[in-house]
Parts: structure tokens; sequence; C-alpha cells
């Protein structure tokens, strides 16, 4: 897999950002472009070719698509895809595309293992988000904010730069491509399976159970490393799909209570409330505004 690398010194410049959303079948066009290109996957399978390399891709996961190589899609998507997409180029074309051994070797002799000491803008070509609601969010304000009268392109570039950050935080540092210990990787495998499956009637047993550990050990292990108790985690995975479906539905707030893993609205409320210091419907009307575009761009 390639990396993109920069130096963070300045900001991403900005170009234009938006949100697809096809009801038809749809399959990307094939094409070559001067700017980069960034896809995050809000519903559906997106399948899209970058030179050789073939990529399917699902909700939280997002492609970084290069400028001057061809991209395209391979087979055609079913109607209701979503994605965000953004073009962005850096100043001077002050970057690189490098191998995985490379960007290891730049993460090593530039950080302790910890993304507060890492400086410079590093990125997988593709990764998986385990915890989309940042980049969610600062893609909508970034959407938000090119529609008002005062947008500036510096307020783009800024937007944009800590858009970038928060995905390289996530997949560099927090998943399988990140340099971390082998505790610490366990434990990402438990944040991950945890996310998969917290919409079913998880309990921290079962989670125990399904990874061989005491309740009691897993608990203490799994707080000291996240900050979180095993089921404050839990509701907290809940609540992060419930969001998206805030985010990109119309559905009801009991059908989504239901389908992120709650057991009723009264209790799905009550944990959002808690959660977010504001109902399900408050968040709703916050960010959620028409973006949809039926065109690719």
């Amino acid at each position: 897999m390639n990396y993109l690398f920069a130096p963070s010194s300045e900001p991403i410049e900005y170009d234009e950002c938006g949100q697809l959303y096809s009801h038809d079948t749809f399959i990307h066009i094939k094409r070559s472009m001067d700017v980069f290109v960034l896809i995050l996957l809000c519903n559906g399978t997106l399948f899209i070719a970058q030179n050789q390399n073939l990529y399917e891709l699902h909700p939280n996961q997002y492609v970084i698509l290069f400028p001057g190589q061809e991209h395209y899609g391979y087979l055609p998507s079913t109607p209701g895809l979503s994605y965000y997409w953004c073009h962005f180029r850096f100043k001077n074309n002050e970057y690189e595309i490098i191998s995985e051994q490379a960007a290891k070797s730049i993460v090593h002799k530039n950080t302790d293992k910890s993304a507060a000491n890492f400086t410079g803008y590093l990125l997988p070509e593709t990764g998986t988000m385990y915890n989309a609601d940042k980049p969610s969010l600062i893609f909508r304000l970034l959407m938000d904010l090119s529609q008002q009268n005062y947008f500036s392109k510096y307020q783009g570039n800024y937007a944009l730069s800590l858009l970038i950050l928060e995905i390289m935080n996530e997949t560099l540092f927090n998943s399988e491509n990140g340099i971390m210990n082998k505790t610490a990787y366990n434990v990402k495998e438990i944040e991950e399976w945890i996310h998969a499956n917290c919409i079913t009637k998880l309990s921290v047993h079962d989670v125990a159970l399904h990874f061989g550990y005491n309740v009691n050990y897993l608990s203490s292990l799994f707080k000291r490393h996240t900050g979180y108790s095993l089921n404050k985690y839990i509701y907290i995975s809940r609540i992060s799909i419930a969001k998206q479906m805030l985010l990109n539905s119309s559905d009801p707030i009991k059908k989504i209570a239901i389908n992120s893993g709650f057991s009723d609205e009264k209790q799905f409320m009550k944990t959002f409330k808690k959660t977010e210091n504001m109902t399900p419907s408050q968040y709703r009307n916050l960010y959620y505004k028409k973006h949809f575009s039926p065109q690719l761009r």
C-alpha cells in the first residue's frame, strides 16, 4: 500500500467538497485529475480502482485518489450509495507518495509512538475509521461553511487540514497500520469487535468470553488503555452508530434506537442526552443539512 506524506508547516489547500447520494445504480467514471480526491463512505459499497489497485469501500472507509493517476469504478454500486468527497492540493506540490516501509521509517524517526509528537501529514492510501464521528462532522461543517457568503479559502484550508489530521490519527495511530505494542493492539482489536457487534444485545461478559479473558481482568486492561469501562464503551459505540444514522437518514428516532442496539427509545434518548448533552432530534437539527448531490465531482 502507498502512503501520502507531506510537511504540516502549511495548511492543506482546499478546493471543493460535497456529498454524493445516488438513488440509482452508480459507477464511477474513468478519469485522471490534477488534485487529490478524498472519498469517505457513508452508505452502500463503492467499487473504485486506482491504477491496478481495486478497492471495495464500505461505510467509514476512505480512499485517497492521487493527482495524475487514473481512477475509475470497476463494478456498479446499488442504489442508496452515499459518500463525502473533497478535492485538495498541497502548497507548491510539496508531498511524496511513499511505500509502507518508508512510512514506518518516518514514524519511528519522528515519534515516540504518540500521535501528539508526530509532525506532518501521513495517510495510508485507504483505511477504516472505527470512530468516524469527528471526520463526518468536520465534513458537514466544511460543506456548510463553503456555502456561506463570508466563506474564504483560508477557512477551508484549516478545516480541511483538521479533517485530514483526524483521519490520520484514527487510521495511522489507532489501527493495525499504527505503531503500537502488542497489548495496545489487542485492546484495539477488542474496540473494533465491540464496534462491529454493539448493535446486538452485547454485554461485558460476551466480550470477555469471545476473547478468552476473565471479566475483571479484561475490564481493568481495557480501562487502563482507553480510559473507558467496557460497558461505557459499548454504549459509546452504539451512540456513534446512531449519530451516523441521524446524519445520513431520515429514519424516525425509534427505528434508529433499535437499529443501533438499544433496547428501546427511552433508553436511547436518556443515554444520548447524557453522552452528547442534547437530544437526538437536537443533534439531527444541528448537523443535518441537505448537501446531497447526484452528480459526480
